[in-house]
């Protein structure tokens, strides 16, 4: 049985700098079909560091992780919510 490889990128904008991406997206998509492409955290700071032209190029979708308190792990909160959704959902 050949079972197609679908992929789910999940990115911390606020860990990964978006130099990156495009050397992921190619390397993600020779390994399988990549199914959603979502990218996390404070959106304001999105223009400065380049994520801001790269969601529209590629086509990410972006989520704003909004801090109300202090602590490094607000983010990673969302993405982990996220990947449990988008495994029911997408069957990845």
């Amino acid at each position: 049985m050949n079972f197609e490889k679908r992929i789910a990128l999940f990115v911390d904008a606020d860990n990964v700098g978006a130099d990156l991406i495009q050397s992921i997206l190619q390397t993600l998509d020779q390994r399988g079909t990549i199914v959603s492409k979502q990218v996390f955290g404070q959106t304001n700071r999105f223009s400065s560091s380049g994520w801001k032209t790269l969601t529209n190029s590629y086509g990410l979708e972006v989520h704003q992780v909004k801090r109300i308190r202090k602590g490094k792990n607000v983010t990673d909160f969302h993405i982990v919510l996220e990947i449990g959704r988008a495994s029911c959902r997408e069957r990845v």
